[in-house]
């Protein structure tokens, strides 16, 4: 079948109009993939740098692990923070000074209030827990 002449002029503008529409279409999906790839591009900057950090600070605590692990810095924790002594080791105990008696008159402690008896100081340290009794000891008296 053969199309007459007549037919094309009218269905020029239909074709040009709809090839209109799908360049329209394929420019907008374009335009939509390229700021979805920008955005895309920028968070993966951020998750890069995110990692980075991360491995950064895993690093760090991996070195920190390492460090724990030795035997000079179980010591060192034992000694500072724990307070103990290896066998051998003399204990030092620091005391305060009292701070000197100002020259006020001491307060009236009424009578009728009843005073609490003395605490009782154990007679026999604990054996087997170190230096606990050199501690009631000192604070309690001799024992």
């Amino acid at each position: 079948m053969k199309w007459p002449l007549s037919f094309l002029p009218r269905l020029a503008p239909v074709l040009i109009g709809g090839v209109v529409l799908v360049l329209l279409y394929l420019l907008v999906r374009f335009y939509d993939t390229s700021i979805e790839s920008y955005r895309l591009e920028q968070r993966a900057e951020v998750v890069r740098q995110e990692i980075a950090r991360l491995e950064s600070d895993n690093q760090a605590l991996a070195t920190q692990v390492a460090q724990a692990r030795t035997a000079e810095y179980v010591e060192l924790i034992a000694r500072e923070r724990l307070n103990m002594i290896r066998p051998g080791d003399r204990p030092l105990v620091m005391l305060r000074e009292p701070p000197p008696a100002a020259h006020t008159q001491p307060l009236p402690v009424p009578a009728a209030a009843p005073r609490p008896p003395p605490p009782v100081a154990p007679s026999v340290p604990p054996a087997g827990f170190g230096h606990v009794g050199e501690w009631l000891n000192l604070f309690f008296g001799s024992a």
